[in-house]
């Protein structure tokens, strides 16, 4: 494989995220609807990161807190889609499964090991088992339109 066929692909990584996850978003918002949830929990929970599970009080949409939340999905978004581009080709991986990877790395990462370690700041990202389920499919989702998106940014 020459150097210019396996060289990251940046911006193609980049897109490929926030495409996902404008889905992730789209997707999620109707599905917690459907559930009785505040639709805005999926946008604000990020927010958490930085500014605490106040964020989450009180339901709805609260501007700032979205605003802020918003920032932290496309923030986090332009650094996954950046390791993504660098860690493909370098692992050889097809660019689904990478997504998958991806989005598994990111469920796992964001709702079991840092809650674990942070249980009173992250107290939005404890879920009952069912809001587990969701977000396990919500992000395989995602990682599906990510390595999509990617494939078809890329050839």
């Amino acid at each position: 494989m020459s150097y210019a066929a396996s060289r990251p692909r940046y911006g193609a990584g980049v897109a490929a995220s926030l495409s996902a996850e404008l889905v992730f978003i789209l997707l999620t918002m109707p599905v917690l609807a459907l559930m009785g949830k505040d639709i805005w929990a999926v946008v604000r929970m990020p927010a958490a990161l930085i500014a605490g599970p106040q964020v989450m009080e009180p339901p709805g949409m609260v501007p700032s807190d979205v605003l802020l939340g918003l920032a932290m999905h496309i923030g986090l978004g332009i650094v996954v889609g950046v390791l993504y581009a660098i860690l493909l080709p370098r692992l050889g991986l097809a660019p689904i499964t990478g997504g998958l990877i991806a989005g598994a790395a990111l469920y796992l990462l964001g709702f079991v090991i840092l809650p674990a370690g942070f249980p009173e700041w992250l107290a939005p990202f404890r879920l009952p088992p069912l809001m587990h389920m969701v977000e396990i499919v919500t992000h395989a989702v995602y990682g599906v339109v990510f390595g999509l998106a990617y494939r078809k940014l890329t050839t």
